[in-house]
């Protein structure tokens, strides 16, 4: 049953009902233990999967990111000549900045980024991004669990964030970092806590299990996975004399007895791995053997490293077949995991891209342009774009039957580099030219009274003018017994 919620307009101006009401938005936000973030640290630098994973998420990102974009072309300008600007004077490259904000966010829950900013030519411009260690952060929300600042805290303190100073600059001991220059991100960020959750920490007891595993199948393969060389001789007469430094006298070796001292003396012989027989026949000549155990304790342990390494990718969102290039990779299956991956891909640049965006070059905006369209946040545009040949056959033949049926305007300039970055195609404006060969291309072919430039003659017809009054009904089928190809028509190659 739904309860009857009722209110005034004089309810609504009051500034009381339309501020926060509850206390606190979750049990306690406790910062992360220093031990375990520097330990997931280690484990994203030093473990082969969780690096390769990361890497993978992270490359897609920043790999799939256009230019920056605003509604306002004018804004936009600015801040794509911003972004040249840091990368030219400063040697920043603004993307892999977005890297280190995203991938601090996943291995720790959360980044602080201070942002640098600049006079140029009287305009407000950005810098450089400086991304801080999170085990020298302090997040401290006020008593109802939002992050202001200078406000009364939990925890006796003023409100904000604020970096520990290793370096003793401040009588506190902490450097208070102002709201409005840095960027947060957070991964999980469960009942507004800030500090967020790493994405190491779900994946963390498979680490562990893989290390155990790792010293188990080394320590198995030396005790029982090296070959064991046996010695067979024969035990014969004491006739070789040696002087023992411990007793002060002289005593003689059999031949047995000088082999064992050699071996001890000269090569190492592995905690046993090297075997003295004795033989009493005089007349057996000397042997020697490999004895192995015929284990296969190499392949057991392999299998449950992997299925560690699975659990890994796993909890990283990377579909584990991306990464297992094996001989029973399944086609089929991998396409699958390329599609759910790049559904990954997409909404990892809503949840951290487009607000590192719009956190960074936000003050940006404001302080050089003075108008309404500077409230609209910039966005980077996230471009999913194919490789496979049978793929861009069917994107290209879907931006044709767009533009027959009237959806996509060529001549239109947002439906025309909506095209060419559909095709990942490098972004310029639209010219005169390319007006005037969309013209001859595609109006004056489809209206025939415009046809002035559609002129021929015996030979040859005018470049990419099709004639209106062609038979059109035979086009897809092919003819001739025999004959194989490709008919006109047909987006799928023909396998011959």
């Amino acid at each position: 049953m739904l309860a009857d919620i009722s209110f005034t307009r004089r309810q609504l101006k009051t500034k009381r009902n339309l501020a926060q009401q509850g206390g606190q938005t979750f049990h306690g936000m406790h910062r992360p233990l220093l031990q375990n973030l520097l330990e997931y640290e280690t484990v994203t630098r030093y473990d082969t999967q969780v690096r390769y994973c990361l890497r993978i998420l992270l490359n897609a990102i920043i790999g799939s990111l256009s230019e920056i974009e605003h509604p306002d072309k004018e804004i936009q300008s600015f801040l794509r000549a911003n972004i040249q600007y840091m990368l030219n004077e400063h040697g920043v490259d603004y993307k892999q900045r977005l890297k280190t904000m995203i991938k601090t966010s996943l291995w720790a829950g959360f980044s602080i980024t201070e942002n640098l900013y600049e006079l140029y030519e009287g305009n407000v411009i950005l810098q450089d991004l400086i991304t801080y260690h999170p085990a020298t952060i302090q997040i401290r929300t006020n008593r109802q669990g939002r992050l202001t600042e200078n406000e009364p805290s939990w925890e006796g303190f003023e409100s904000g964030v604020y970096q520990n100073d290793i370096y003793g600059n401040s009588k506190t001991g902490e450097t208070q970092l102002s709201l409005w220059k840095i960027a947060i991100l957070t991964n999980d960020s469960d009942f507004n806590n800030y500090y967020g959750q790493s994405a190491i920490e779900g994946v963390y007891r498979w680490y562990l299990l893989k290390e155990a595993l790792l010293a188990m199948m080394t320590e198995a393969l030396d005790k029982f996975g090296n070959p064991l060389l046996a010695i067979t001789l024969p035990s014969s007469a004491a006739t070789h004399a040696e002087y023992d430094e411990e007793s002060g006298e002289e005593v003689t070796l059999s031949d047995q007895q000088l082999l064992e001292q050699q071996l001890n003396n000269n090569i190492s012989t592995g905690e046993g791995n090297v075997l003295i027989l004795p033989q009493h026949n005089k007349d057996m000549k000397p042997e020697v053997k490999v004895i192995t155990t015929g284990n296969n304790h190499g392949d057991m342990y392999s299998g449950a490293i992997d299925m560690c390494d699975q659990n890994i990718a796993k909890g990283l969102l990377v579909p584990f077949g991306l990464s297992n290039s094996g001989p029973n990779s399944d086609g089929k299956a991998l396409e699958k995991h390329i599609e759910v991956f790049n559904k990954i891909v997409s909404s990892f640049v809503s949840q951290f891209v487009q607000p590192a965006v719009n956190q960074t070059f936000f003050n940006v905006i404001k302080y050089n342009f003075a108008r309404e369209s500077a409230k609209i946040a910039p966005t980077l545009p996230y471009n999913n774009a194919t490789s496979r040949a049978e793929d861009k056959v069917a994107l290209m033949q879907m931006i044709k039957g767009l533009t027959q049926d009237g959806y996509l305007i060529p001549t239109n300039a947002s439906d025309w580099e909506m095209v060419r970055e559909m095709v990942s195609t490098n972004f310029r404006q639209q010219s005169n030219e390319d007006l005037e060969y969309i013209k001859q291309l595609i109006i004056y072919p489809r209206n025939p009274n415009l046809a002035e430039f559609n002129k021929e003659d015996d030979n040859s017809k005018s470049i990419g003018v099709v004639d209106p009054s062609r038979d059109r009904s035979m086009e897809g089928k092919v003819k001739g017994k025999g004959q194989r190809g490709r008919p006109a028509g047909i987006s799928t190659p023909q396998i011959t």
